[in-house]
């Protein structure tokens, strides 16, 4: 019988600047989808670079995979596919404004940080 999992590894997470999530033991799970969701939005995209990684043991940490999420009011959630992993996982990067909009002054002194909420799926 196939067993499944959901986890909310970050809830209503301040990210700003670097992040990583608390590991999570996947050994028994073939298959994984971290998702992330802005909960609010701020009035300029929000990027978040980010690391899935994977353990051995939960302590000493390598990358898998890397990306970008591009936040905004259209695109509030989204999601990664993992497969072929070892034994940990967690989810770790950096999130900062969208430069290009010149808001780095204000996100980093007026504005709230944004905040997240991170799940992360698994199936055997």
């Amino acid at each position: 019988m196939r067993q499944s999992h959901t986890a909310v590894i970050a809830r209503n997470a301040a990210w700003d600047g670097p992040f990583a999530t608390e590991p999570w033991e996947t050994a028994w799970a073939t298959e994984a989808i971290y998702f992330v969701r802005i909960l609010n939005p701020a009035p300029f995209p929000i990027v978040m670079q980010y690391r899935v990684e994977i353990s051995p043991d939960g302590i000493h940490w390598a990358e898998l995979s890397q990306g970008t999420f591009d936040f905004d009011e259209q695109n509030p959630l989204w999601y990664r596919q993992v497969n072929h992993f070892g034994g940990w996982l967690r989810l770790s990067g950096r999130v900062s404004p969208s430069l290009e909009h010149g808001a780095e002054y204000r996100y980093r002194r007026v504005l709230p940080k944004p905040r997240f909420m991170a799940y992360l799926t698994l199936k055997s």
